[in-house]
Parts: structure tokens; sequence; C-alpha cells
């Protein structure tokens, strides 16, 4: 029997809070064969809510570029810069 299954999550704290699935099968017209829900999964869950850190912290290394033969420092260009110093911008 040609049939798929469709679900669907909510997520509350990053965990899966409820989700729905439905089987549908493909004939002449579409029908729902069945539906599940389940609703506050509640499992023991041992998490703090914390932020997510989305910025990489800087190091040292990628602000400077290492030059053995002179053993010195240079800035490292941003991406930017390097654009605006080739087309001389």
């Amino acid at each position: 029997m040609p049939s798929a299954i469709e679900t669907s999550y909510d997520f509350k704290a990053g965990y899966i809070d409820n989700v729905d699935f439905k089987q549908i099968y493909f004939g002449e017209e579409d029908y729902i064969l069945s539906t599940v829900k389940y609703s506050n999964l509640t499992m023991k869950r041992n998490y703090q809510s914390i932020g997510i850190k989305n910025i990489e912290d800087i190091k040292p290394e990628i602000l400077y570029d290492v030059d053995e033969k002179n053993k010195t420092l240079t800035k490292t260009l941003s991406q930017v810069e390097k654009f605006n110093k080739k087309y001389n911008l």
C-alpha cells in the first residue's frame, strides 16, 4: 500500500515537546489512515537553560600573520581589506 508519514514537531528549550504523526494513503484520493499525537513529552532531562554562544572569541593567531624569515608579526587583513587592496579601492 503506497503511503507516507507526515510529522510535525514542537520544541521547547531545545527539546521536542509535541509530536504529531499522520499516515497518509495515496490512491485515487489521498486519505489520512491514522493520526497519533504525543503531547508534553516528559522525560527526565538534566539540562540548564543557557544562551547559545554563536560568537567565537578572537584569538591572537587570527589577528596577525607570522613572518618566520624576519621574525615579525603583521596584521592579518580581513576579506574586505584584501578586496579593497586588490582593486585599489
